[in-house]
């Protein structure tokens, strides 16, 4: 049972950390502040759906999901770890972000729905409520 609670708290603490940091640039970037804390919530939104993933896995807990759902939630987990490297060479790069930018807001894109698809498919709170 413990397993569970992990599980949902992990999965909606990642939700709301990837709307946090999604709205984080461009709050910041109006205001001239750094992007630091945004950087700073990316490695954590990797760890935690790692670790998500991980205790899903080993948890059994996994026998009311949809493959589907759990396809979409492999996929996300690796466009999130794409989307850190990512993160990682445009803080490093000072010139030409453009295309690099354009591609990091694509793969937010692909991890938001990846992700949408996986909570509408596998959420044990979405499917006790509907």
């Amino acid at each position: 049972m413990p397993t569970f609670y992990l599980l949902r708290a992990s999965g909606y603490l990642g939700v709301f950390l990837i709307a946090v940091t999604i709205a984080l640039p461009y709050y910041m970037r109006r205001r001239g502040i750094r992007l630091r804390p945004h950087y700073l919530i990316g490695y954590a939104i990797l760890v935690l759906a790692w670790t998500h993933s991980l205790t899903a896995m080993y948890g059994k807990t996994m026998s009311h999901t949809s493959l589907i759902g759990i396809n979409a939630a492999m996929v996300a987990l690796m466009l999130i770890t794409v989307q850190v490297g990512l993160g990682q060479a445009l803080a490093a790069s000072r010139s030409g972000r453009g295309k690099l930018t354009r591609f990091h807001f694509v793969v937010m894109l692909g991890i938001v729905i990846l992700l949408a698809v996986h909570l509408l498919l596998d959420s044990a709170v979405l499917h006790a409520r509907l």
